[in-house]
């Protein structure tokens, strides 16, 4: 997994075409004043909403949309998910504004018309040092380019620090403390993980051959773009605004609206405990027109999910089996699933009988299985390894597993 208590799921492809939205004047939709400062930007009357600005709507107030500090620019956003965007965001997680199903994403112009949205999902990486894009080389090893106009260094967070080993250089972080920087602690986007909040760590940076010590802070939570879609089907309000409702297949999750802002989306209603809320499950996309316009709203069941650990022992080619059941009910459709990796969502196979197989590399470790629509049928899964022999067929438990790992918090936490 990608951090401690955290999952991180993404499409294993994803498309890095960024799609900006225009007015039917072919206007940019994105000039706009300084995002909200200082909290949660809340009206009660449309009459008081910002030109050009972005909206939730509960029928009764407006939240509006937040801009926080990213490493892209605050005028696009891409449809599709992009590895190369991500979002710094600390204590001003509590400017986000929630939005549960069937509330309205507004937006007001007395100029402008906006046909459809671009929706950009972000995932939850967890916390950890404000630094991503770091760049694998031949040997293994992570670099990253250091300079104050690199987006990928936020300089509003401890990571600062690293500026201090010059403008214009390239650093190997060949560890963090006594542990290697290796591909088991860094993310497809470039991040680190396996943190703890709050700790400070000893980057050990090599600029050519001389070491430099530099101790940063995990003070950052990392959102990571992950997927995206187009929605439209929108509506006049009657109050000078156009409304969007996000489709029934969204699950609960970060949204970025057109580039503009982030919304905390929650699909459940909201007298229902969002606390546990799991932000990160992938949204399984329409195939055809027609279903993508569907934005009725229904509530989705939560045992329509479930969710497995499972364990590989050795690196290498592993097949993942799932056996289920059907118990005589032929009206039960087949379930599907997906192996959550830290390099993408993998859709499993329908394979003969009641199983459902995926075949490819993985390293050592632990893995979580989501398996869709199983309708509370008995299942069991096993793990055949290309190098070793297969493991025993196991039934996972009811409740998940996770595993110990080694921290690579510094003694600078006097440990």
């Amino acid at each position: 997994m990608i951090l401690k208590n955290k999952k991180i799921k993404k499409a294993a492809k994803i498309l890095a075409i960024a799609l900006a939205a225009t007015t039917l004047t072919g206007c940019s939709l994105f000039a706009r004043d300084d995002a909200p400062k200082g909290g949660l930007v809340i009206e009660k009357d449309a009459k008081n909403l910002e030109q050009g600005a972005y909206y939730t709507f509960n029928g009764e107030q407006y939240g509006k949309l937040y801009s926080p500090e990213r490493n892209f620019s605050n005028s696009t956003s891409n449809a599709k998910g992009s590895t190369s965007n991500v979002i710094w965001i600390r204590e001003d997680i509590d400017y986000i504004p929630t939005m549960h199903r069937g509330d309205k994403i507004v937006y007001r112009s007395k100029t402008n018309r906006v046909e459809k949205l671009a929706i950009e999902r972000f995932f939850d990486l967890g916390y950890t040092i404000a630094v991503a894009g770091l760049a694998k080389d031949n040997t293994g090893r992570y670099s990253v380019s250091i300079s104050e106009k690199n987006s990928n260094i936020s300089a509003k967070t401890s990571a600062k620090e690293l500026f201090k080993l010059g403008e214009g250089v390239v650093g190997v972080i060949d560890s963090i403390g006594d542990v290697p920087l290796r591909a088991g602690n860094v993310s497809a986007y470039g991040t680190i993980f396996g943190l703890e909040q709050d700790k400070t760590y000893a980057l050990n940076v090599y600029l050519g051959t001389v070491l430099h010590v530099v101790n940063v802070k995990a003070d950052t939570r990392i959102f990571g773009s992950a997927e995206g879609t187009e929605i439209g089907n929108y509506k006049f309000s009657g109050d000078q605004t156009v409304e969007f409702q996000f489709p029934n297949y969204f699950n609960s999750g970060y949204y970025m609206v057109n580039g503009y802002g982030l919304v905390k989306y929650l699909a459940n209603d909201p007298s229902e405990d969002d606390a546990n809320a799991d932000m990160n499950v992938p949204n399984v996309y329409p195939k055809t027109k027609e279903e993508a316009e569907d934005v009725s709203q229904q509530k989705i069941q939560a045992e329509d999910l479930t969710s497995a650990k499972i364990k590989v022992e050795s690196d290498g080619e592993q097949t993942v089996t799932i056996t289920y059941e059907d118990e005589g009910d032929k009206k039960l459709t087949a379930p599907s699933a997906k192996l959550i990796t830290p390099d993408g969502a993998f859709q499993f196979e329908k394979g003969d009988g009641n199983t459902l197989t995926l075949t490819t590399a993985l390293q050592k470790g632990e893995y979580e299985v989501q398996i869709i629509s199983l309708k509370k049928r008995p299942y069991s899964y096993r793990v055949d390894s290309k190098n070793d022999k297969p493991t025993e067929k196991k039934t996972p438990s009811s409740s998940s597993s996770t595993s110990d790992k080694k921290s690579m918090a510094d003694v600078v936490n006097g440990q």
